[in-house]
């Protein structure tokens, strides 16, 4: 996925994939933590519940994704500087040709067996925060179905925010370790809409209510649940 070899392949079996909501058992033991990317967190959460339940098929998945510029880091490059940016947006790395396509396509595999997606990152002009949207065939149930498996899944989950048919927005949770999601039934296909600061449940957030579920702390302890005003 990096273009490299694994430096230390022999600790990859001791790792535990840190999507909090999925693995918290397996974090409050673990001695090593992979952190997930701000892609597939946005766009794993919504969708794992409703695999796993056989509500949806994991054929067909396409998910279309929109990052702030933060997402790519602080590296010096021409196309990520304000003026590059501002009043511009496109596309990038589409397909699975994206590093963290692979991090979502093992997720999906591990409950799914097997997956077929396209995944297409965009690149906006924000500072921060993701939209994510994942179009997916609906095998069974309907629009209340599908509210009834995520709360299921999400009702004790402080960092888990369902919104029903009102569509999230990035301003809602910037700032905060929140992921909002949102869900819309068409045609035969659930579309799902996530939305989350891309460098705090994206990242350094999560990182840390990683660290609380691994050392017995409430999960929420220094992370802020709403956004910015």
């Amino acid at each position: 996925a990096y273009g490299e070899p694994h430096p230390n392949p022999q600790l990859q079996k001791k790792a535990v994939f840190g999507l909090a909501e999925w693995y918290k058992e397996k974090i409050e033991k673990a001695k090593l933590i992979a952190n997930p990317g701000c892609y597939p967190t946005a766009t794993l959460l919504p969708l794992l519940p409703l695999l796993k339940e056989g509500l949806i098929a994991s054929d067909f998945l396409v998910i279309n994704a929109l990052s702030g510029v933060s997402g790519a880091g602080k590296k010096a490059n021409t196309r990520l500087i304000f003026c590059e940016r501002s009043e511009n947006m496109c596309a990038y790395s589409p397909g699975m040709t994206h590093r963290h396509s692979q991090e979502i396509q093992k997720e999906i595999n591990f409950i799914s067996g097997s997956s077929a997606m396209s995944f297409t990152p965009h690149l906006v002009p924000l500072k921060r925060g993701m939209f994510v949207t994942t179009s997916a065939p609906l095998l069974s149930g309907n629009s209340n179905e599908i509210e009834h498996c995520l709360k299921d899944y999400y009702d004790n989950s402080p960092c888990i925010q369902l919104r029903g048919s009102k569509i999230p927005e990035t301003r809602e949770v910037r700032g905060s370790n929140r992921c909002d999601i949102s869900w819309h039934v068409d045609n035969g296909r659930v579309i799902l809409m996530s939305a989350i600061d891309n460098v705090m449940k994206g990242a350094s957030g999560q990182a840390v209510q990683n660290m609380n579920i691994s050392m017995g702390w409430d999960e929420t302890l220094g992370l802020p649940l709403f956004g910015e005003v």
